[in-house]
């Protein structure tokens, strides 16, 4: 594990590439490791995925409800102890899953509410357990075949019924019968019955509101964490009413759906998981495992133990599936008619350019902020190696990294001048004794390189030949314009010259501070041209600059690319980042990769839908920036992704 990170930022730099303008990835390659991943154990999965984008498959399966019509022997199975506190009392094509507390059972899927009573209550007796111990019953999504049941139980049982918001909502929706609405799960929560946890995920992708399920069984006392992937099929392409709007296209579902399968392959990868179960009985393999679990004999190995490996291995054919999926879609938008081009927009006044220069990159007035300064006391550790001096969510003060090996130290970002610049050296001096430090800037803004001359004078400062660029043709301006706006900041930027760099590279550079390992990357014009990021890869921490934000639209620039920042996020969701220090605002998990790529998913998707209509790109601002507001709640700043939208129509 040494050099994976080493590897992923190649293999990064690769796909990506500095300016690339293409995915050489095609769908039959994404299909190829889907196939790969699927080896001979995960055939029921891939033929489900990959195999439904043949344009003729038939890998459909039946209708949900279909075995309703069905004599009972043709849907009946019988229930199996498949661990010691997780029971299979599904029915032939369909799974529900009883997990035992010391207080009381938990139900993963209630099937339909033909079958209910007979495999899940009949089920549970014949097997020695209480029905009406039925204290939860989670509901992956709302569909008939796994919502079906639960108004029998709660009905029956006063069980507590758990879905997500979207799911609530799609269950209103429907004609089948379901429940009375309770639980609303959201993501990452904890539901807890006696002595026993499970962890609850939100992953859109099948239904937007799909549940997936972290949950600790024992064999024979030996425990184990079963991984419940939610919701498996591609619905939408057969679907089309219930899923294809001009908003929520097939490139959308795809999207997310990927996203969501890559999510929780991490989450489950870090958790431990060595089981996986589905809610399918294809899907998991059960068709097999159940029989050989009810042959097994005293010592023989569970089968449905398969590994971190294979949980990871099962997660990687959903994603790759639905990465080929994607790559479909937008070829065929590609492929679509070529709209009527749209004028050019005119160039704003002199005098508007000038007022726009006296304010932030959010439209906030510099002249009006509180002083910039970074906190001193405040640094926090947030990996073995890693600290961060938070920025407290004052404007102009950026999140400076400190990365701490036995050899040397690595800085990300400096601060405002020499005076937050000499307040970040004390704080490396409260965590670090090196003597040999290094010096990262994200990009060329004063707030993150003006404070360099407090630095030692043997600081080796590691940066992109194109961020030095900028340094070297925009910084003394945009420093300029910073000092002139207002009185704080022209004594702060005071005596700030910034230095070049003793190090340049073109696409990364991996600095080794003793038992760390720091890989240091550029990957196109994004924020500015010469984005910087620092990936600490023992820590799996990720110092991202501009480039990710926290639930708030990136910061896009006339240098900005919007396909490119597309392809970064994709890649960088790729590599099992555990936490992400932004530029700006609060850190957080890997998570926050992903929301920035839906984010962009959604803005590409009613682009494209609004360009292909000839819709006039102020129209388009006016129309869709109130749309990614309503399906961003507690997003801030969401006027930004007006330059988004024009950016992408300009490609």
């Amino acid at each position: 594990m040494k050099h994976a990170f080493a590897a992923a930022l190649v293999a990064i730099s690769v796909a990506v590439g500095v300016g690339a303008q293409e995915d050489t990835l095609t769908p039959e390659g994404h299909i190829a490791l889907a196939k790969t991943a699927a080896k001979n154990d995960l055939t029921g999965l891939f033929d489900r995925t990959c195999g439904s984008l043949a344009p003729s498959s038939g890998a459909r399966g039946a209708a949900p409800g279909a075995q309703a019509t069905l004599a009972r022997d043709n849907w009946h199975a019988d229930p199996v102890k498949v661990f010691d506190n997780l029971y299979f009392v599904g029915q032939t094509e369909y799974s529900a899953w009883a997990v035992t507390t010391s207080d009381g059972i938990i139900l993963v899927d209630t099937i339909f509410d033909y079958s209910v009573e007979d495999e899940v209550v009949g089920g549970l007796r014949k097997l020695g357990l209480d029905p009406a111990k039925i204290k939860y019953a989670i509901v992956s999504h709302g569909h008939s075949d796994h919502a079906g049941g639960a108004k029998y139980l709660q009905d029956h049982f006063g069980t507590r019924i758990v879905l997500s918001a979207a799911d609530w909502d799609l269950l209103d929706r429907a004609s089948f019968t379901k429940p009375s609405r309770d639980i609303v799960a959201t993501d990452g929560q904890k539901l807890t019955l006696g002595d026993t946890t499970l962890t609850m995920y939100i992953t859109p992708g099948h239904t937007y509101g799909t549940i997936s399920t972290l949950i600790p069984v024992k064999d024979h006392g030996q425990p184990h964490l079963v991984a419940e992937w939610g919701g498996t099929a591609f619905n939408w392409l057969t679907n089309r009413s219930g899923y294809i709007t001009p908003e929520r296209t097939d490139a959308f579902w795809f999207s997310t759906y990927r996203t969501s399968a890559r999510r929780f392959r991490d989450l489950a990868e870090k958790a431990g998981a060595d089981v996986i179960i589905a809610n399918h009985t294809i899907f998991d393999g059960s068709k097999t495992k159940l029989p050989a679990v009810l042959a097994r004999k005293a010592g023989a190995p569970n089968p449905y133990v398969i590994g971190k490996d294979g949980v990871r291995r099962y997660m990687t054919v959903a994603y790759q599936c639905a990465e080929a999926g994607l790559a479909m879609a937008r070829n065929n938008e590609r492929a679509a008619p070529t709209p009527v081009p749209l004028p050019s927009q005119p160039a704003p006044s002199a005098a508007a350019a000038q007022g726009r220069g006296q304010q932030g990159g959010g439209g906030f007035n510099l002249g009006n902020l509180p002083p910039p300064m970074v906190k001193e006391g405040a640094t926090v550790k947030i990996g073995p190696h890693s600290y961060v001096i938070p920025d407290g969510n004052v404007v102009l003060v950026p999140n400076v990294g400190i990365i701490v090996g036995s050899k040397a130290t690595l800085v990300v970002d400096t601060g405002l001048g020499p005076r937050n610049g000499a307040a970040v050296m004390r704080e490396v001096a409260k965590v670090s004794r090196n003597k040999d430090l290094y010096l990262v800037t994200t990009h060329f803004h004063a707030e993150h390189v003006a404070g360099i001359s407090a630095f030692p004078p043997e600081t080796k400062y590691v940066i992109s030949r194109q961020q030095q660029q900028d340094l070297d043709e925009l910084g003394p301006d945009l420093t300029a314009r910073f000092a002139n706006s207002s009185p704080v900041l022209a004594a702060l930027l005071q005596n700030a010259p910034v230095r070049r760099a003793d190090v340049l590279f073109d696409v990364n550079q991996r600095i080794d501070l003793g038992d760390v390992h720091v890989n240091v990357f550029t990957l196109g014009s994004m924020h500015t041209r010469g984005d910087t990021m620092a990936l600490v890869e023992e820590d799996r921490v990720l110092y991202a600059g501009d480039v990710v934000m926290p639930r708030v639209p990136v910061a896009f620039s006339q240098t900005s690319s919007a396909s490119t920042w597309e392809k970064v996020l994709a890649r960088l969701a790729s590599i099992g980042v555990q936490v992400v220090v932004p530029a700006h605002g609060d850190y957080g998990t890997g998570a926050m990769i992903n929301e920035q790529l839906e984010a962009f998913t959604f803005l590409r998707s009613r682009v494209n839908a609004l360009k292909a209509t000839s819709v006039p790109v102020d129209d388009a601002v006016k129309t869709i920036t109130p749309e990614f507001d309503k399906a961003h709640p507690g997003w801030m700043n969401t006027n930004r992704v007006g330059a988004i939208i024009r950016g992408m129509y300009a490609e």
